[in-house]
Parts: C-alpha cells; sequence; structure tokens
C-alpha cells in the first residue's frame, strides 16, 4: 500500500514538473516574438535638453533605417525594433555627430542617452592623447637622429 502511494506521489511530482517547463518554454518563446525598443534624451554641452535633434537607428543585419527626432525635453523614443544589432546615429543639421553599436535583445527597453558635454569631454581627451602620443613619436624620432649621427662621428673618427 505505501508502495502504490509513492508511486502516485512520484507520478503527482513528474507532472507538475512537466508542466512547469512547459510553462517556462512558452514564455521563453513569447519572449522571442517580443519588440524591442530603444529610447533616451539627448543634452546639449550645457547640459540642458536639446530638441530637434534626429536620432538615426539601422538595423546592421537588415539595413532598415527608421529617424526619430527629440521632443523640447530631449526625449526620444523608438518604436517597435526586431531583435538585433543596430547602429545609432546622432544627427544635428543633417550632419551625424556621434554613432554607435547597440544590440537589442527581444523584449528589451533600452535607455540610450547621449550628452553632448560628455562627447565634448571624451573629444578634448581623444585629441590630447592624440598630441601626447606625436610628442612621444617625434621624441623617438630626434632619439634615433642623435644615436644615427653619434654612430657616424664614432666611425669618422675610428
Amino acid at each position: 500500500m505505501k508502495q502504490i502511494e509513492r508511486i502516485k506521489i512520484v507520478m503527482v511530482l513528474v507532472c507538475a514538473l512537466s508542466l512547469a517547463a512547459g510553462v517556462a518554454i512558452s514564455a521563453a518563446a513569447q519572449d522571442k516574438d517580443k519588440p524591442a525598443k530603444i529610447h533616451g534624451q539627448v543634452s546639449d554641452v550645457s547640459g540642458n535638453p536639446f530638441g530637434g535633434v534626429v536620432v538615426s537607428v539601422r538595423n546592421s543585419t537588415t539595413g532598415q533605417s527608421m529617424d526619430y527626432t527629440s521632443d523640447s525635453q530631449g526625449r526620444y523614443r523608438s518604436g517597435n525594433l526586431a531583435a538585433g544589432t543596430y547602429s545609432i546615429d546622432v544627427k544635428v543639421q543633417g550632419k551625424s555627430a556621434f554613432s554607435q553599436i547597440v544590440q537589442l535583445m527581444a523584449g528589451q527597453d533600452t535607455q540610450q542617452d547621449f550628452n553632448f558635454k560628455e562627447l565634448q569631454n571624451q573629444q578634448s581627451e581623444q585629441a590630447a592623447e592624440a598630441a601626447k602620443k606625436e610628442r612621444r613619436s617625434q621624441s623617438q624620432i630626434f632619439g634615433y637622429e642623435a644615436a644615427f649621427r653619434r654612430g657616424q662621428r664614432s666611425v669618422g673618427t675610428g
């Protein structure tokens, strides 16, 4: 009698686990079909909302591109997008000011803010780093040149 009860308990557990697995698989399949979205805010070099900026979102696989314009508060929001890799291009007066690649997953609503003050700071840091590398490169050239001249003198005197 106890063995029959154990078998019933095992059968109930197997059925419950099967049901739970089926629900989990169904939920995952539904998420796969959910559209992705992207939203954010654009700020100018003073940190104020930047309206009228075009945020162009291009699917890297299909090449399909959609443009969204930031409102008076600097906010933009995409429509429904398929999951995938996207190139985001921020345009001011028709000129590209910033580009970024993002990966969107099904059902994901990603926030992507663009701050021109931070962009300006990054560009300044990159320019300073480039100038530093250039000075190092010039120093190396002068060092090689000096070593070459020393080598010529020692060859000429020997």
